[in-house]
């Protein structure tokens, strides 16, 4: 997002359920074109599920998603291969509370 104006989200989450061996933090952070909130960019950091997360990230860039959109995505909660709360779905839910925060329409 060199040189453009972008509405930031952030959050950590994890791979998988917690009482599940093996967990690894994930760090995702969101980037949105500040009026419509479309998603323009992200980084992650983590290991496991890191690549399938940044190929759905590139597909909402694409097709336009928002962060409205991530905020309230549906997951599938299946303890050995993912977490109760997605990643990207809290960083998107990070985002608009910070835009509520700064007194901003939602």
């Amino acid at each position: 997002a060199l040189g453009m104006p972008y509405h930031l989200g952030m959050a950590q989450g994890i791979s998988r359920a917690r009482y599940y061996p093996g967990i690894h933090k994930i760090l995702v952070k969101l980037l949105a074109e500040p009026k419509t909130l479309r998603i323009v960019g992200a980084q992650l950091v983590g290991g496991e599920g890191i690549k399938e997360r940044a190929d759905f990230l590139a597909m909402c860039a694409k097709k336009g998603i928002t962060m409205r959109d991530l905020a309230v995505m549906e997951n599938v909660y299946s303890p050995p291969i993912g977490a109760l709360n997605e990643p990207i779905s809290l960083a998107a839910q990070n985002g608009l509370a910070r835009l509520a925060q700064a007194g901003k329409p939602v």
